[in-house]
């Protein structure tokens, strides 16, 4: 039931988030969806994996620690594989959101270069970071890693929804051009 009632108060502020969005900047309701998943729905995904964890695919396998990516002992590919596990699902999320929003903040023109280069950066931290429980092996993805991944993501990603939302120029903002 915990898990129901989070889930719909995360759509809940999905939904303000990506309305106060557009409605303080001009952007295009796409984008503001689009920036608003890569930010606000990699903390929230961060979040619940704190709460009630993910699966691992590592703990499946019997010899999984001689494999260089726990991904790789996986002999057929089951549901849980493609929908509950850190070396998969959560690397991939990650590698989706992050890399729709960036594609996204590269085409606007209502943030700085500045701002888009902070949010950018934290983009690519947060591929990086997946990319690690993508490629170590299992020994090395700990539950420590684990923990450290999805506390120093939900911070990264916690940050880019904060630049997303207060580092865009206002839709009445005048740009003043000198010539």
């Amino acid at each position: 039931m915990e898990q129901i009632v989070f889930s719909i108060a995360c759509i809940l502020f999905l939904a303000l988030y990506i309305f106060s969005l557009r409605g303080r900047t001009s952007l295009s309701l796409l984008d503001a969806i689009v920036l608003a998943n890569s930010g606000v729905v990699l903390s929230m995904s961060h979040i619940w994996h704190l709460i009630w964890g993910e699966g691992r695919i590592a703990d499946t396998c019997l010899d999984s620690e001689k494999w260089l990516g726990a991904w790789k002992c996986v002999d057929d590919i089951t549901f849980d594989f493609l929908t509950d596990s850190y070396e998969f699902t959560v690397v991939l999320e990650v590698f989706v959101l992050s890399i729709m929003g960036w594609y996204i903040m590269n085409s606007l023109t209502v943030y700085s270069s500045r701002v888009k280069l902070a949010i950018v950066l934290g983009y690519i931290l947060s591929i990086v970071a997946a990319t690690l429980l993508f490629v170590f092996p299992p020994s090395w993805t700990t539950d420590f890693y684990i923990v450290w991944f999805n506390w120093a993501s939900l911070a990264l990603s916690f940050l880019i929804s904060v630049m997303i939302y207060f580092g865009a120029e206002k839709a009445d903002q005048k740009r003043i051009v000198s010539v």
